[in-house]
């Protein structure tokens, strides 16, 4: 999948960096800016990146923000899932499932990554 500066993790990390510094998509090295993604500067600290298994989209995990941010790839469109913890940790479950860990909260969420919405929280532990 072209991503127009790179190829996989590598083209989306120095695309993103560059619109978390508060540079457009075409100054962040991409031919032409996709919609949305200028709403990306908003991030307080990306610090985990999991592609979907098809590749369609990029989870981030923003634990200042509290969230996981899901960039669908193809759009450029991206939009924040609020947690009740700290995000730590992802794990994709096919294209549209995304199991976020949630630290200080004891649970492990599970996310619909299509419809960007907490599915169930899930406590862990005894």
């Amino acid at each position: 999948m072209k991503l127009g500066i790179g190829e996989g993790i590598l083209g989306s990390v120095l695309l993103l960096g560059g619109l978390l510094l508060g540079r457009g998509a075409a100054e962040a090295g991409a031919a032409a800016p996709p919609p949305a993604l200028g709403a990306l500067g908003a991030y307080s600290t990306p610090l985990e990146l999991a592609y979907s298994p098809d590749g369609g989209t990029l989870a981030v995990t923003d634990p200042a923000g509290g969230c996981v941010r899901l960039i669908e790839l193809g759009s450029g469109m991206s939009r924040a899932v609020a947690l009740a913890g700290t995000p730590t940790g992802l794990c994709w479950a096919g294209a549209a499932r995304l199991w976020v860990g949630e630290y200080g909260a004891g649970a492990v969420a599970e996310v619909d990554a299509r419809g960007g919405a907490v599915v169930r929280p899930g406590p862990v532990g005894g």
